[in-house]
């Protein structure tokens, strides 16, 4: 079996404690099975593949986190839509600093969060675009991408925010208005602004405002990649009415233009 995947190899940039490629993989391909000498943790920037491994499968969707322990042996299917994905090997080094850390996770699947999607793309941008500082660039990265995979997997019930807490999170996501009123929110979920405010900031990290922006950037994000409509459009649609604003959110977020990141991903 071969040691790690050799079909459509892109870019690659190897640090101290990591090595990260790039693959694309054909629509509906099979990779027989194989495993890695090196424990990985991939993630798929657009496509999906399940990978199956004894009794165990895997769907591999787009900002998950597949963990492996070095030795794994597993095969991939590739879905209709085929693969782009980054696979980061972990050196054995490193791995020997973090295994007690992953214990009882080392063969784990996470689904996609704001945080593991920006750490993704923040990832295959510095990869695409490599300079000297590179790989001190992606050591840090990838080590902050394992970390947040490890704290989604592994959250106790404990830290589950209230049940509130999360519908509010939800109607912010799923809200289109360029600023959602934070009274309204509260008022939606039974709770005074003010608590809401500061329950927001300690479950989650962030402000309101800050979230709500997160996810309409990551909505024009994922339209820009997926159709053809203008940017101009594609910011309205995703709640950003003026166009020199959308643009200089989105750079301040993803280090490129509007354009850029459309042309960079189609590329």
């Amino acid at each position: 079996m071969p040691e790690r995947w050799t079909e459509s190899i892109g870019h690659a940039v190897a640090t101290s404690g990591f090595r990260v490629v790039e693959f694309r993989h054909r629509p509906n391909a099979k990779l027989a099975e194989h495993y890695h000498a090196f424990a990985t943790a991939s993630v798929v920037l657009r496509g999906e593949y399940r990978e199956v491994s004894g009794q165990r499968e895997h769907r591999c969707a787009p900002f998950g986190v597949r963990l492996k322990p070095p030795g794994l042996v597993h095969a991939n299917y590739i879905g209709a839509r085929g693969a782009h994905a980054l696979l980061c090997e972990i050196a054995p080094v490193r791995w020997a600093m973090i295994k007690d850390m992953v214990r009882g996770l080392e063969d784990t699947a996470v689904d996609p969060t704001p945080s593991l999607r920006f750490l993704a793309q923040r990832i295959h941008d510095e990869l695409v675009n490599a300079d000297p500082l590179s790989p001190l660039t992606l050591e840090g990265l990838v080590l902050e991408l394992l970390t947040s995979t490890l704290r989604v997997r592994g959250e106790p019930a404990s830290r589950v925010a209230p049940l509130w807490l999360r519908r509010a999170r939800d109607l912010i996501k799923d809200s289109r208005s360029e600023r959602p009123s934070l009274d309204e929110i509260a008022r939606e979920v039974g709770v005074h602004p003010v608590s809401l405010a500061q329950a927001f900031r300690r479950w989650f990290g962030c402000t309101v405002g800050d979230f709500s922006r997160s996810e309409r950037l990551e909505r024009a994000a994922n339209t820009l990649t997926t159709t053809t409509l203008p940017v101009r459009a594609v910011g309205q649609e995703a709640g950003f009415p003026d166009h020199s604003h959308f643009s200089r959110v989105f750079r301040r977020r993803y280090g490129l233009s509007p354009g850029q990141y459309r042309r960079g991903f189609r590329s």
